[in-house]
């Protein structure tokens, strides 16, 4: 909570893209009291679901190159920062993530601990993100 909160506060325009249906996705997010730190929802549909990017709701293919880094802790979540050019960083702060499929995903950043993230993005010029 206290990471999304700061985020937020830094303007950092946070995006959640689930493997999940919408409905157990939203609540989800009502029972943690966290959906409004995120600027757009991405759900799983009948008939795409992450890692395809058509289930994106924000203009991915307008953003630039490297200015859009997923945190994720399955190969999925890596393989979808893959399909849109994104950075992609492995979220190793969760007991199920396993650094290998990651790594064989094509992770690029590994954080063992949030802090290990946030510390990461402290030191990213503010117009790279």
């Amino acid at each position: 909570m206290e990471t999304l909160k700061a985020l937020k506060e830094e303007n950092f325009r946070l995006h959640l893209w689930t493997a999940r249906d919408e409905y157990s996705a939203r609540r989800i997010l009502k029972n943690h009291e966290i959906e409004s730190f995120f600027t757009t929802l991405s759900f799983a549909t009948e008939i795409d679901s992450k890692p395809n990017a058509n289930s994106l709701t924000f203009d991915w293919k307008l953003i630039q190159k490297d200015q859009v880094i997923v945190i994720g802790d399955t190969p999925t979540d890596i393989i979808g920062a893959r399909n849109i050019s994104a950075i992609r960083g492995a979220a190793l702060w969760d007991t199920h993530s396993k650094k290998s499929s990651l790594i064989e995903a094509g992770a690029e950043l590994f954080f063992h601990r949030v802090e290990d993230f946030r510390n990461w993005l402290n030191k990213v010029p503010k117009e790279v993100l």
